[in-house]
């Protein structure tokens, strides 16, 4: 009898908890209530019920559902339940005797019209779990409805969703409408749209306006070739050009062309744009076509072209910047100098392509600091003028800097050039005014050097300290003369010279200004030849670079001087180019290194190394002014693996007359 109650009162609780899953609103609350109700009907310790994603478990509902419970059981009964899943049949595996001992597993599934929707599984006395069969039943059923339910609410959410997404689309797609039509409408762009035969449909105001038919009620129903033999008019001359509907309708592809018809005085320009407009299903409903008048634009266009070709050819450098000094602009035909390209720098900072010129990058900083300046650069062997503007917005702010740099590169050497003039020509006034003095001072010495001479027997102690002196006066005498020369107050006196003759001659003095500790080799040509140069000049010519040679030895060495000839062709090396024909040569060499690297390997001219910066004496230029005045040249020569060596060209003289003289001469020399 008490057996009897006690199950009748556990039925009356399966009732009880059987009435809140019916009513539940929710799957989750369904499948709660439940797990609450197998658990009273199997008196099982632990009851899990696992809801049914696919071929794997979902939500999990638990009695007792605390963590301890689920811990335990949990890794047992879900594999239970996946399982089941897996091979459709329930199957009970006895837990391992760590987890229950005493205890038996069980798999009720939740079948409604052969979908499963759960697994319960059970931790407890099999016999009991079998009490909860009819209830599963009801259970699925309940929960199959819930299921239903939260899809056609789902489904219902989706479909309103949809709806408002459409529209919202729908007035959308009616704004663009609009705003199209309302361009359409005010826009002076004439615009027209042709079915598949080429027919005119609809036309914007502009066209129907503006653009009207001649003589007929208007645009639509006329054909696409009207419309193009109306923009030919009042010329009317035949339109080459085909049909950009036509085009369309062929390729499938938007058209474009630009149409230029003659307008009598003025030629006017118009950009036509065909566009396809497809039915759903993909196929050509109707062409959009657009012209454009660029009539006014052409104008702007040719004056854009020739603004572009003023910047590119500017013989300057034009660039922009922004706050961060990335160049946003580089053009000019200076930058070719740089060895850049137009447009190269956009895009790199400033800062890092200028980082090892700090003037640079400190005026760039300044006129981002809002200051306009103009300030001389040096960028390398270029000298650059350049006038930084900063550029504001419209409450002031600094947001970049435009810059003009020039190259005035030229035009410092021309200054450079002429200060050395000027102290060339102040250099010259004060010769001219020493030699003055000095040939005063002459004159006496070697007035009284003849007296002695005069009065002295050639066996006298005195008459050679005299000869000395009159030998010194003279010496002194070609001194001034040079002077003069350099002052420009004596002209050349040019006469037919043997070079040779002339080389054995100063053969002593030379041998005087070397000194001990420097070597003089002479080496005279075999073949007698005639120049034309004043005596004493060429003289200091030579003396002059001989002393240039000698100053490089310092610790001693050797000096040539070579008498040779050279042939020189149509467009010779030297600054100035020599006439054509043959040229006596006096070499004149030094044992040491050879030029800079610069030089090396082949001639320059001699001006070219006198202004790359290496330190010459007067006497270089001094020779080369004498040399030119004879019609010759100077050229610098040598490279790593022969002597450094000065050349003088001088223009040889026709004929070999007088070479008797010429031997005798030699022999005397």
């Amino acid at each position: 009898m008490n057996a009897a109650a006690a199950e009748s009162e556990r039925f009356e609780q399966a009732l009880e908890l059987l009435g809140p899953m019916v009513t539940a609103e929710s799957l989750e609350e369904a499948a709660a209530h439940a797990t609450r109700l197998f658990a009273s009907l199997s008196e099982a310790e632990a009851v899990a019920l696992f809801l049914v994603n696919g071929k794997d478990t979902g939500a999990e509902f638990w009695v007792p559902a605390d963590e301890a419970t689920r811990l335990r059981f949990r890794p047992h009964l879900r594999g239970l339940a996946l399982e089941f899943l897996v091979q459709g049949v329930p199957v009970a595996t006895p837990f391992p005797p760590e987890v229950a001992s005493g205890l038996e597993s069980a798999v009720l599934p939740l079948l409604d019209r052969g979908r499963t929707l759960g697994v319960v599984c059970f931790a407890g006395r099999a016999d009991k779990a079998a009490r909860c069969a009819s209830a599963a039943l009801v259970v699925a059923r309940q929960m199959a409805q819930h299921q239903e339910m939260v899809h056609s609410q789902s489904s219902r959410a989706r479909y309103e969703r949809w709806f408002r997404q459409f529209d919202s689309q729908m007035r959308l797609l009616e704004r663009e409408r609009q705003k199209f039509a309302a361009i359409v409408s005010q826009s002076d762009t004439y615009v027209f749209t042709a079915d598949p035969t080429r027919t005119v449909r609809w036309v914007s105001r502009a066209m129907a306006t503006r653009f009207s038919v001649n003589g007929g009620p208007g645009w639509v129903g006329r054909t696409c070739d009207e419309v193009w033999a109306r923009l030919g008019e009042p010329a009317g001359a035949a339109v080459s050009m085909a049909c950009p509907v036509a085009q369309v309708l062929a390729t499938g592809r938007p058209a474009h062309q630009e149409f230029r018809p003659d307008q009598g005085a003025r030629t006017r320009a118009f950009y036509v744009t065909a566009l396809p407009i497809r039915e759903p299903e993909g196929r050509i409903q109707e062409v959009l076509v657009v012209a454009q008048d660029l009539s006014g634009l052409e104008l702007v266009r040719r004056m854009e072209q020739g603004l572009q070709a003023v910047v590119e050819n500017a013989p300057v450098v034009l660039f922009a910047v922004d706050r961060e000094g990335i160049f946003r602009f580089s053009e000019g035909r200076g930058l070719a100098r740089l060895g850049l390209r137009p447009g190269q720098v956009v895009g790199t900072s400033a800062f890092e392509l200028y980082r090892d010129q700090p003037q640079i990058v400190e005026n760039l900083r300044r006129a981002l600091g809002g200051e306009d300046f103009v300030a001389e650069v040096q960028v390398g062997e270029l000298s650059y003028e350049t006038h930084y503007s900063p550029q504001r917005d419209e409450a002031g702010e600094v947001i970049g800097v435009v810059g003009v740099a020039t190259d005035v590169s030229e035009r410092r050497r021309l200054a450079a050039r002429l200060r050395d003039s000027q102290q060339m020509n102040a250099l010259g006034r004060l010769a001219a005014s020493v030699a003055t003095d000095f040939s005063e001072l002459l004159a006496v010495v070697m007035g009284n050097a003849e007296l002695m001479l005069g009065r002295l027997q050639k066996d006298h102690p005195l008459r050679h300290p005299a000869e000395e002196v009159q030998r010194a006066g003279t010496q002194g005498a070609q001194l001034v003369r040079q002077l003069q020369t350099l002052s420009r107050r004596e002209s050349a006196t040019p006469q037919p010279l043997d070079p040779d003759v002339l080389l054995a001659g100063m053969k002593s003095l030379l041998r005087r200004l070397t000194g001990d500790e420097v070597e003089l080799v002479l080496a005279p040509s075999p073949r007698p030849v005639r120049v034309s140069a004043d005596r004493g000049q060429l003289e200091q010519a030579l003396m002059n670079l001989v002393l240039h040679a000698r100053d490089a030895l310092p610790h001693g060495g050797r000096v040539t001087i070579e008498r040779g000839e050279a042939a020189v062709e149509a467009g010779g090396c030297g600054r100035h180019d020599l006439p054509p024909g043959s040229y006596v040569t006096f070499t004149v060499s030094r044992a040491g290194p050879g030029l800079a690297a610069a030089a090396q390997s082949r001639i320059e001219p001699l001006p070219d190394v006198l202004e790359s910066g290496h330190e010459v004496a007067l006497g270089l230029p001094l020779a080369h002014d004498i040399v030119r005045r004879c019609g010759g040249d100077m050229i610098a020569c040598g490279g790593p693996e022969t002597d450094a060596a000065i050349m003088i060209r001088l223009p040889r003289l026709d004929g070999t007359s007088a070479q008797a003289e010429d031997a005798t001469l030699r022999e005397a020399a």
